[in-house]
């Protein structure tokens, strides 16, 4: 169930959405592939799991804040 916030500007407001943890990467066998997480726990384990499958990561974000991982780190 998303969560509401209130609105600032008088019309309808953001809804936050219920996996805000979008993972974009990439397989030679599967080609592009896109995992919504609920948790940055999740995003994080989902990634560590991908490198060791051999993919590469595109690009890993938290859609409410639109805020960058650094998969490189990680």
């Amino acid at each position: 169930m998303s969560k509401e916030f209130k609105s600032f500007d008088g019309v309808k407001p953001f809804l936050q959405p219920e996996k805000p943890f979008m993972l974009v990467y990439e397989s030679e066998k599967d080609g592009l592939s896109i995992a919504w997480l609920e948790t940055e726990e999740d995003m994080m384990e989902t990634i560590k799991e991908v490198k060791s499958y051999g993919s590469t990561i595109v690009d890993a974000i938290e859609i409410g804040s639109y805020r960058e991982f650094n998969a490189e780190e990680i």
